[in-house]
């Protein structure tokens, strides 16, 4: 904080070529780099070179039920055409993609409603090879969208998504998925990742509203 207790707040920001400079949020933002609000200094960050490895669908990261955070800052943009969502289709840029295997009999949600930025969610599965999740390189992906939100009710702050993989009526099959988590039209920053396997019939609702936020 600047003398007298006023002014801006300077953390550390980690930047996409591994650099690390104190700043301003604002700043940060203006560089495109990764704002570390919980360190003081740039000697206790951490700050990776690059995109992360699981910016190219190929080199997908296995995820499971549970709760995760991911940095989508310095990721490209491998999928260029739009997908369709709830508003209709939406660009999205900046993508990380996942592996997960759906081998219980339970209902599959994904969120990312805690995220401070808007973010997209796009699911894909290929009914014909479900051992495999699909990624662009293969024919037709478009075909193999089974869930894709762009909206969130009751987003903390930026926004989100929420798919279910399955409901009670209609059941997905078991096999490989593919998550896809990106902004919108390029947005980008901290994902917030919830994915939870629940027992057949239970509904998940979308989280609330933070009430600190």
């Amino acid at each position: 904080i600047a003398p007298g207790g006023m002014g801006p707040v300077a953390h550390p920001c980690c930047r996409c070529d591994g650099s690390c400079a104190l700043t301003t949020l604002a700043e940060c933002d203006q560089m495109g780099g990764t704002w570390n609000v919980t360190l003081d200094t740039c000697a206790s960050a951490s700050c990776p070179s690059g995109a992360p490895a699981n910016d190219i669908c190929s080199m997908m990261e296995v995820v499971t039920p549970g709760a995760f955070a991911f940095d989508t800052t310095c990721a490209g943009t491998e999928l260029i055409s739009p997908v369709e969502t709830e508003l209709g289709p939406v660009l999205v840029g900046k993508d990380l993609w996942f592996s997960y295997r759906h081998e219980f009999n339970c209902d599959v949600s994904v969120t990312t409603c805690w995220s401070r930025f808007d973010t997209v969610i796009a699911l894909y599965f290929d009914p014909n090879n479900p051992d495999v999740c699909p990624c662009p390189t293969d024919e037709n992906l478009a075909t193999f969208l089974v869930a894709c939100d762009e909206g969130c009710t009751g987003a903390s702050v930026g926004g989100g998504g929420f798919v279910q993989l399955s409901t009670e009526c209609e059941p997905e099959p078991f096999g490989c998925y593919t998550i896809r988590l990106g902004g919108f039209n390029g947005d980008s920053g901290i994902v917030n990742l919830d994915i939870s396997c629940t027992l057949p019939g239970f509904v998940p609702q979308p989280p609330q509203a933070d009430p600190g936020g």
